[in-house]
């Protein structure tokens, strides 16, 4: 298993952008964990607005800058 640490607040677009991307890649590679990093209540709305399950291997971790 490969695990991953992603800005989801960067660029432009913040997590509008980086959650269905990050949904996308897990679908494509099973061997594949990805965290994360953000404001955990932005990162949980836009999860939550998706159907797509992660399948246990998202994980948000905190970080206010």
């Amino acid at each position: 298993m490969i695990t991953v640490a992603l800005d989801a607040r960067g660029g432009d677009y913040g997590e509008a952008v980086t959650v269905p991307a990050a949904l996308t890649v897990l679908r494509k590679r099973p061997n594949l964990k990805l965290i994360l990093v953000g404001k955990h209540d932005r990162l949980a709305a836009a999860l939550a607005r998706h159907k797509e399950k992660d399948g246990g291997r998202l994980d948000i971790r905190p970080a206010s800058e």
